[in-house]
């Protein structure tokens, strides 16, 4: 399955910087790969391809899938501005990053919707919708 390579990827690439203030920080290292663990604390941050079947978007091992990333944040506890701060870092992180993937060369990531800010419940949600292309090696 091609798709975990990218996986892979991406969680590297959203974890890199640890550092204090960093977007993996502010996320207090919550980032996961599809979804995240049922009761988990906010904040969080959930990312996967946007397909019930993220195989049909993988031509042999090539890649050309939309990557949609969510970012969660307890609306009782942050504000608006909270989370749209938050999303500003992911997007510095991957808007024209060009990741390295496990069997893959030419790997970039270009945005396609960089997010829109909801409240579900209670809780601040951003969704932001992403291209990620990959050539198999």
């Amino acid at each position: 399955m091609p798709h975990l390579n990218i996986y892979a990827g991406l969680y590297t690439l959203l974890t890199a910087d640890q550092t204090a203030g960093s977007f993996y920080d502010d996320l207090t290292g919550r980032i996961y790969p599809t979804q995240a663990v049922v009761g988990e604390d906010l904040p969080l941050c959930t990312f996967g391809f946007s397909s019930d079947s993220p195989d049909k978007y993988f031509t042999g091992n090539d890649v050309d899938a939309t990557l949609q990333v969510s970012i969660w944040m307890d609306s009782e506890i942050h504000s608006p501005e909270d989370i749209v701060a938050v999303n500003d870092k992911l997007v510095a992180i991957l808007e024209d990053a060009t990741p390295t993937f496990t069997a893959h060369s030419c790997g970039q990531i270009r945005s396609i919707d960089t997010g829109v800010l909801d409240r579900q419940e209670q809780a601040w949600v951003i969704q932001t919708l992403w291209t990620v292309t990959a050539t198999a090696d």
